[in-house]
């Protein structure tokens, strides 16, 4: 494994800088410099003397080309260290380190701008719910209630029902209105819609408003919710006799008969001449007491209790909202955070790595010249031997 390792490192030196200093054929210089030719004119003139204490023109001529060589191995290794040193020189981690031990203190600052920017609106709305607890336990007390109130989380059923039978009604009362109207089914359905909507409307805030006070703790509304259920009896069975008789009396003739059902309403209301009006009344009570239940379920059985716990919860859940976005800016600040400091890592280990190959390929440089150096002087020394 070490092995497989040695073959794919990273060699941080550029192939050219081991290339910039060639190595010298010690018998290509011998050969060029003509070396044995000077060599034997020197020996024949028995140069230099044994006594010789300083190099001959020969020896002169020969350190002076390696010295020549050496200088501009020199210029070579010179003129790449200063580039290196310019590349060196352009780096700096600083920024980034500065950056990173900074992070702390911004994010510190941005943390407390984020909690200021959500503190009044924070404390208003717990002032709020704090206000509708205690109004809420007020209650509780006040009416001697200990369980939570009990209503249909979604009003969309109950208004289906409602919607619903308002339309069965009126398509009903539609086909019998239609047998003494002069404008036909279209003008039949048209007083249906208007009966039905008024009959269910009626029913419905009645059981809403009036039946659910016989729950109260309080004597008088208790006495009044439990006669409005045989009030609302009167009124429905009234109201549904009327249009029975009015249905009476436009099947005879369409001109006056709502006078003419008045009139046969206060004298004899239980008395109907069609059957189809007692069908009529029929529904129309059974319709009505529907809808007298829908309006009674529509919310908690106790008076006003589902309308000030419904507040409570409200503004319990603009609260939670109001920490949760809080918790949740802050989250998205730390993610940020982290983000930004990861970037600043990544960027100063960059640099550092940047900047160590390149004084590595800066003191491989160095050592490649010394080792040339030494390679001169060795050759230098061979060839003056010879």
């Amino acid at each position: 494994m070490n092995w497989l390792k040695n073959i794919f490192k990273l060699d941080p030196t550029p192939r050219g800088d081991a290339e910039i200093f060639s190595k010298i054929d010690v018998d290509k210089v011998i050969k060029n410099e003509n070396i044995d030719r000077l060599g034997i004119e020197a020996g024949e003139k028995e140069l230099p003397p044994t006594n010789a204490t300083s190099y001959d023109a020969n020896e002169s001529k020969i350190i002076l080309k390696f010295k020549d060589e050496l200088s501009e191995s020199y210029r070579k290794a010179k003129e790449k260290t200063e580039g290196l040193n310019i590349r060196v020189s352009k780096i700096d981690i600083n920024p980034d380190f500065q950056n990173i031990e900074n992070l702390p203190e911004k994010i510190k600052k941005q943390a407390a701008s984020l909690i200021n920017e959500f503190n009044s609106r924070l404390i208003t709305i717990k002032e709020t719910r704090d206000q509708l607890s205690h109004d809420l336990k007020e209650f509780q007390s006040a009416n001697d209630l200990s369980s939570l109130p009990d209503y249909p989380e979604s009003k969309f059923l109950s208004i289906t029902i409602l919607v619903a039978i308002a339309f069965i009604e009126s398509i009903g009362n539609g086909y019998f209105f239609a047998k003494g109207n002069e404008f036909g089914f279209l003008g039949g359905y048209t007083q249906a819609l208007i009966v039905a909507s008024a009959n269910v409307a009626f029913a419905f805030f009645w059981g809403y408003l009036a039946v659910p006070n016989m729950n109260s703790v309080n004597k008088t509304k208790k006495y009044l919710g439990i006669i409005s259920i045989p009030t609302y009896l009167l009124i429905a069975i009234s109201f549904n006799l009327f249009v029975a008789h009015y249905r009476d009396e436009l099947s005879l003739s369409f001109e006056g008969a709502n006078f003419r059902a008045i009139s046969a309403f206060m004298e004899t209301p239980f008395f109907l001449k069609d059957f189809d009006s007692f069908i009529l009344f029929f529904i129309g009570l059974i319709i009505s007491i529907v809808a007298l239940i829908d309006g009674y379920k529509f919310d908690d059985k106790y008076p006003g209790y589902g309308r000030i716990y419904r507040r409570y919860k409200e503004a319990e859940k603009k609260y939670h909202q109001c920490c949760f976005n809080i918790v949740k800016s802050l989250h998205n600040l730390k993610n940020q955070s982290l983000k930004e400091l990861q970037d600043l890592y990544e960027n100063s280990q960059k640099d550092y790595t940047h900047l160590n190959i390149l004084l590595s390929n800066k003191n491989k440089l160095i050592n490649l010249y010394e080792e040339h150096y030494r390679h001169l002087e060795g050759v230098c020394d061979v060839v003056l031997k010879h």
